[in-house]
């Protein structure tokens, strides 16, 4: 079996690159798109619409990489929506988004487990112990 095959085969988690400014601020994503997309071997881009200083900068700068842009409905509060650009090639996203003077970090395994837990506790009624994962 090829080798790139046995990776996938044993990856938990699609690829994803979190997207931040200089000083942290979360920005958005690119990821792995679904096997089941039309473009299982591309990516794509969220740009996250809350709180997002750069978020015109950010949909301006990658509209132009995929074929397809999608505007999400706008928070119940009224902060804008985020915007999704599909398919996109990884590398030029990536070298894109550094261009432009803001930075990604692969997620790892620790940090998709860590952000499941959080939701997961979010789920629970009074923030107590979830039933699925312990607190360590």
């Amino acid at each position: 079996m090829p080798e790139d095959k046995e990776k996938d085969e044993d990856k938990k988690y699609p690829e994803i690159w979190r997207m931040f400014d200089g000083v942290g601020t979360y920005l958005g994503y690119i990821s792995e798109n679904p096997e089941s997309s039309s473009a299982p071997d591309k990516f794509h881009i969220l740009v996250n619409g809350r709180e997002n200083p750069y978020l015109d900068e950010l949909v301006w700068t990658f509209h132009t990489l995929g074929e397809e842009i999608y505007e999400l409905p706008e928070h119940s509060d009224g902060e804008p929506g985020s915007y999704v650009i599909a398919p996109v090639d990884k590398e030029e996203a990536l070298s894109v988004l550094t261009d432009s003077g803001f930075m990604a970090s692969l997620s790892t395994d620790d940090d998709n487990d860590e952000l499941l837990r959080e939701l997961d506790k979010l789920e629970t009624i009074k923030g107590g112990e979830s039933k699925r994962y312990s607190r360590s």
